[in-house]
């Protein structure tokens, strides 16, 4: 038995901690750990990672009525719901706004920088405006 002041390498789930970390994120696991060049610093990334927030969006559709959010104050909203509050707000933001597809930059850091186009509908579906 363990407790809080238990060091964790004296802890007996240790050894299986860090077995299913070297399979989650070893070659060839489902969060595989590579090497990159990140803004001139080589860092660890997830090999098979989303690259925009645009495509962790799309990639949620398949969950439809699989709740995706759960609030302390009863709330529940599914992936198909958030894709329908999602389609909304970008049609108020075009609508009252004027605001188009907005972009963020994958490795600008901890804040992404976002933009906007006001030439083009708002959309997570439209293709990102570059890469």
């Amino acid at each position: 038995m363990t407790n809080s002041s238990t060091p964790v390498h004296l802890d007996p789930r240790w050894e299986a901690f860090l077995d299913a970390t070297e399979r989650l994120t070893g070659p060839g696991g489902p969060f595989e750990v590579v090497e990159k060049v990140v803004q001139g610093e080589t860092m660890g990334v997830i090999r098979n990672r989303p690259l925009s927030l645009r495509e962790v969006l799309v990639n949620s559709f398949e969950f439809g009525d699989k709740e995706s959010m759960i609030f302390d104050d009863g709330r529940r909203v599914t992936f198909a719901g958030f894709r329908s509050d999602v389609a909304s707000t970008a049609a108020w933001l075009q609508q009252e706004h004027g605001i188009g597809q907005a972009t963020a930059s994958r490795s600008a850091g901890p804040t992404p920088m976002a933009g906007s186009s006001r030439s083009g509908p708002v959309s997570p579906w439209a293709p990102p405006l570059s890469q």
